[in-house]
């Protein structure tokens, strides 16, 4: 309750977005214990390092896989697919409007976050059930507690379920988030049309086929940020307190939430400095 307020005083007297950025200062706070134990198992001296510590050849590596997942991120979460939108032109007295040419976004990633956490959620229940091995080793449920060990983190079918998961949860939120249906017939209302479909039933199976092509696209991308963490660790033999900074859900709402702290402070220095133009550069006339 207390966050929630804090979260509301930002948003109300601060820029805004105030719950995400509690959020973010809380992901960003595990980056200083993760950079001690980086440091405290790095070998200046070595290049390749020896078992257990890292050397200068890793260390390389690991800055430069964090470096492209950030660079990764921000075009996902940033990407559109423009859907290029021809507005009628109306008439009224002597004066036309309209006529001109916009575009209607699609966003790559237009989920976010949701689907890795729907996922990681629907976890719960096979790491619970595979608890049951050790402690009903040779009745039934030690079998189901056996069968669901094959599902526990790191593991091969883990993986490939993880993958499946993100996939499907991304086209079923983005079925709720975007209704083709709804947007050509507001399109067809307004007198709006894409260049080369007809208004109605072909600019809604336009979009459905645009819909499902990008989101394909952000899944699969959005999949492979999310498993990211899990080979990072295995390879460089860390914790996933360190290797999680590398992808996952602790970078997307970092990224995100940083894009859009940047666009509202350059939006609210934008209006700003547009009033300080308005104020300062009014015109006076001469005096006669």
């Amino acid at each position: 309750m207390l966050l929630m307020w804090l979260g509301e005083q930002i948003d109300e007297y601060g820029i805004g977005n105030g719950i995400s950025m509690i959020i973010m200062v809380g992901i960003v706070a595990r980056f200083v214990p993760a950079i001690y134990n980086v440091l405290s198992r790095t070998e200046i001296t070595s290049i390749t390092g020896t078992e257990g510590t890292l050397g200068i050849f890793q260390i390389i590596v690991m800055l430069a896989l964090f470096g492209v997942m950030i660079l990764a991120t921000v075009m996902i979460t940033r990407g559109q697919r423009r859907i290029p939108i021809q507005q009628a032109r109306r008439t009224r007295g002597n004066r036309v409007y309209g006529g001109q040419r916009t575009y209607l976004p699609i966003g790559v990633n237009m989920v976010n976050v949701i689907p890795i956490i729907f996922a990681q959620a629907l976890f719960i229940l096979p790491n619970s059930l595979a608890a049951l091995e050790k402690s009903n080793a040779g009745n039934l449920l030690g079998y189901i507690g056996h069968f669901f060990s094959y599902f526990q983190f790191g593991k091969f079918w883990y993986t490939v379920l993880y993958i499946l998961l993100i996939i499907f949860f991304s086209y079923f939120y983005a079925a709720i988030t975007f209704k083709p249906d709804e947007v050509a017939d507001r399109m067809k209302q307004y007198g709006n049309f894409i260049p080369g479909i007809r208004p109605g039933r072909q600019t809604e199976e336009y979009l459905e086929r645009i819909l499902t092509h990008v989101t394909m696209f952000g899944a699969v991308c959005l999949a492979g940020i999310a498993i990211v963490p899990m080979f990072a660790s295995k390879a460089f033999g860390m914790s996933y307190v360190v290797t999680g900074f590398f992808g996952g859900t602790g970078l997307l709402i970092v990224v995100g939430v940083a894009l859009d702290l940047m666009q509202k402070i350059e939006s609210h220095l934008l209006m700003h400095n547009y009033e300080g133009f308005l104020k300062k550069g009014k015109l006076k006339g001469r005096r006669g």
